[in-house]
Parts: structure tokens; sequence; C-alpha cells
């Protein structure tokens, strides 16, 4: 079995979960995110021990060493979320958006959901009339939650979701985070 080390990212939503849940040492701070598996031109997973310690999941990969079509680059990115806070409001581009800007990366994500305290929330999607002006009047407002479907999961529940689906994730979960590999997000409301 390969093991991979983590990349962990300090965000200011962040917490310690990953090391009470996984007996990890973290670097200090607020840890929002661990990546697990990453092929991205500024971040890739190497081996942490044995054998092949040192070597990079896109080599391992394209080598045919993980199985699967071993064509181009690794074909999703893995990690672990602890939200401590709540996150920002945000958007990841779809393929078009990509293609016809050239600025990005497009992003469809899933969550499986480890860990959800009692009162904890998402907002994905909103309700219908939201056009451009009511969006930024209801993010310069504050009243942009008001827009937002709210949901209570549970552990083991999963959500999809798709490029250009409106989201944010509340204070309180452990989700598994399996996504395009991409890391472009545009944030549209911070609380």
């Amino acid at each position: 079995m390969l093991r991979f080390k983590p990349y962990y990212i300090e965000k200011p939503w962040g917490g310690r979960r990953l090391e009470e849940r996984f007996g990890r040492v973290l670097p200090a701070g607020p840890v929002g995110e661990s990546w697990e598996l990453v092929e991205l031109p500024d971040c890739e997973s190497e081996v942490a021990e044995g054998p092949r310690s040192g070597d990079k999941l896109g080599e391992l990969w394209r080598s045919g060493a993980l199985g699967g079509s071993a064509e181009g680059e690794f074909p999703f990115l893995l990690k672990w979320l602890d939200t401590h806070e709540q996150m920002s409001v945000q958007v990841h581009p779809d393929e078009e958006f990509c293609r016809n800007t050239r600025l990005g990366q497009p992003k469809t994500e899933a969550w499986y959901v480890l860990h959800a305290e009692h009162k904890s929330k998402l907002l994905v999607g909103n309700y219908p009339g939201l056009d451009p002006t009511t969006l930024r009047q209801a993010a310069e407002r504050g009243s942009l939650k008001k827009w937002m479907y709210e949901a209570s999961p549970r552990p083991g529940d999963i959500y999809l979701i798709e490029a250009g689906t409106m989201h944010s994730v509340g204070s309180g979960f452990v989700l598994l985070e399996v996504q395009q590999p991409s890391d472009t997000t545009y944030r549209i409301h911070d609380w």
C-alpha cells in the first residue's frame, strides 16, 4: 500500500479536528484543508515512506502503477475539510467559462459528510430570481443567505456541487471532498 504525504493548508475558517479524528500532527494555526491526493502545477502528492518514498503521484499514475487508464494528469483531487467557522459563499467555474475566458480550471466537487455538529448547516444553490443585480445587492447588504437553500446533513450524506453552483459550508463539519483537479474558486461573499 502506498501512503502519500498530506498537504495541510491553513484557512481562517479551519480547525483542529483532523488532529483529533486521525491522530495527525498538524502545523500551528487553523488547518482547514488536508490535500491527500493532488497533482497540480504547484502542488503534487508524493509517497511518504517505503521503497517508493518520494515518488510523485503523477509519475506513478502515468506509469500504470496505480491502475486505471493511466493517461494524462491524475484525474481528481482528494481532500479533507475541517470547518471551525463558516466558509465564504463561493462558486467554481464550469468548463465553458474556463474555455471562453481562459481563466482557471473547471471544478465540480462532491462532499462526503464524516462529521456534522448538531446545528451545522450547508448552503447549496439559490432560489429562482437571483439575478446579477440582486446578487450584488444581497452580498453588499449581508442578506445573501436568505437566497440560498439550507441543508442540515448527517454523517454519511453525500452532496454533489456542480460547477457554477453557489455554496458555503457552515461551521462544525469534517468533509471528504473529491473534485476535479483545480484550485479555482471565486468568492462571492465573506461573512
